[in-house]
């Protein structure tokens, strides 16, 4: 059973930049996840500045992950770790900022849209920015960690774990979804202007 309404006088298909409205569940789950998107990126805030000003649980966790005790680590350490989540952190607010936009977009009702196919293609890009800088933070922050170790040095290799591989599929999916739509959006203008 499709959830899609069919088009009615009251809703038409139209051509590329026309109004359509979502309809009363769309518009409800489209404000949840522009919610969702600031509840994320609020949470996720809370979680990196409690996990960085909590000297004992990030020495003992970043401590398995370079197999050495880096107890001792000083404040300018772990106000150097804290800066570099906090840019992992300010690209996961773009993604944030990008789907906020994008279903801004669908709200009011531009839909098959250049804008919104364009905020689209942003929240697959930044999405990408975004798990690629979790990646690279992850060595960075285990470099500056371990520093006044000498055993570790030397040993930071950029490692992924499986979420790193679906959150990079997702945002590409989108990225390559939003490409497919621009050129679906564009089409019906260059034809439009070619008649």
């Amino acid at each position: 059973m499709s959830l899609a309404r069919p088009a009615t006088a009251a809703m038409p298909l139209g051509a590329a930049g026309s109004v359509l409205p979502l309809g009363p569940r769309l518009t409800l789950v489209s404000h949840a996840i522009r919610l969702a998107a600031v509840v994320w990126i609020a949470w996720a805030l809370y979680a990196v500045v409690s996990y960085w000003t909590d000297t004992a649980t990030f020495e003992r966790g970043y401590g398995r992950l370079v197999g050495a005790d880096i107890s001792g680590a000083s404040a300018t350490q772990q106000y150097g770790a804290l800066a570099i989540m906090l840019v992992d952190w300010a690209l996961a607010a773009l993604v944030a900022v990008s789907v906020w936009r994008l279903f801004g977009h669908f709200l009011a009702g531009r839909i098959l849209d250049i804008r919104a196919v364009d905020e689209m293609r942003c929240v697959g890009a930044v999405g990408v920015a975004s798990t690629i800088g979790d990646i690279l933070a992850r060595p960075l922050i285990a470099a500056v960690m371990s520093s006044h170790v000498a055993s570790v040095a030397h040993r930071f290799p950029i490692w992924g774990q499986p979420n790193d591989l679906l959150h990079l599929l997702m945002a590409v999916f989108v990225l390559v979804l939003a490409s497919v739509l621009r050129r679906g959006v564009v089409i019906p203008d260059e034809h439009r202007q070619i008649v």
